[in-house]
């Protein structure tokens, strides 16, 4: 009787594990299949993209709707522009939400409790909401069309100081009290001890705001006026509305925007995953 019991519950388990990993594998085929879908395009014939019924792989691979676009579009131009965007945004803001993460986890001061609330709050605010304030805000200091209109909202954001305060937190007090009776600053404490105890956080958390900056059309929709100033995804945008038929040529600038966010997750996927263990939240 105990071992037909036995048996069975690890029969359940089986079924059990097996059912989750075939639901793991119809999520992830779903949500990698239009990422496929646009690769196999880009690289397909134009005259095969409209057979029927359709083909999942390309009966003949061809880089011509590659070159049609880099004839076509100004593609280093608007890579340098997103690279320089992305980076300068991704440096302030670990810069300046670190600082601000590192007050609210480790120092003492009057509303520091009233301060986290609000920077709970400007989470849940959609940033449609400060869009029109923030452009005239732009517009007067004389920064449309510029990388400084570009990066400048940017700079501070409250789900990297929400991150990163949760990430200090598990900082020991005890090392920040020694540190201080050594005469360090807090500067000094946060750059030198806090950086290095929690660096796989700040590379997540640079990797979120590196894909929400390279991705970004609004906001740069908005500000940017000429092409010169465009960033991938509004050259894309634009690219679309002169090459409405040639849509193998639209899936290949499309692949181009989207390839840079896959390998840069391929290359700090290790750190990324070290930081999910210190996301706990804390008071």
């Amino acid at each position: 009787m105990y071992r037909s019991e036995t048996l069975r519950r690890h029969v359940w388990r089986g079924l059990e594990r097996i059912g989750l990993y075939l639901l793991l594998a119809i999520g992830a085929v779903i949500s990698l299949f239009p990422f496929y879908w646009m690769v196999a395009t880009s690289l397909k014939p134009s005259y095969e993209i409209f057979q029927w019924p359709p083909t999942m792989v390309p009966t003949r691979v061809t880089l011509d709707a590659y070159r049609y676009v880099w004839a076509t579009m100004d593609v280093p131009r608007s890579v340098f522009n997103s690279v320089v965007v992305a980076v300068s945004q991704v440096s302030l803001n670990i810069f300046f939400s670190s600082l601000v993460a590192y007050a609210l986890a480790k120092l003492v001061f009057p509303g520091k409790r009233y301060l986290f609330l609000i920077v709970l709050a400007l989470m849940i605010l959609p940033q449609q909401i400060v869009m029109i304030p923030l452009f005239l805000q732009i517009h007067r200091l004389g920064l449309l069309d510029s990388y400084g209109g570009l990066v400048l909202p940017g700079a501070v954001t409250s789900f990297t100081i929400f991150l990163l305060r949760q990430a200090f937190l598990s900082l020991p007090d005890e090392y920040v009290d020694a540190a201080i009776i050594d005469g360090a600053t807090h500067f000094h404490i946060l750059f030198r001890i806090a950086y290095p105890i929690v660096k796989p956080l700040i590379f997540t958390a640079a990797l979120i705001n590196f894909n929400w900056n390279w991705s970004s059309f609004l906001w740069p929709f908005i500000v940017v006026v000429h092409d010169e100033m465009a960033t991938l995804p509004v050259a894309l945008a634009r690219y679309r509305t002169f090459e409405v038929q040639r849509w193998d040529a639209i899936m290949a600038a499309s692949t181009v925007v989207a390839l840079p966010i896959v390998l840069v997750y391929l290359v700090i996927q290790r750190q990324f995953v070290e930081s999910l263990t210190m996301t706990g939240l804390k008071g």
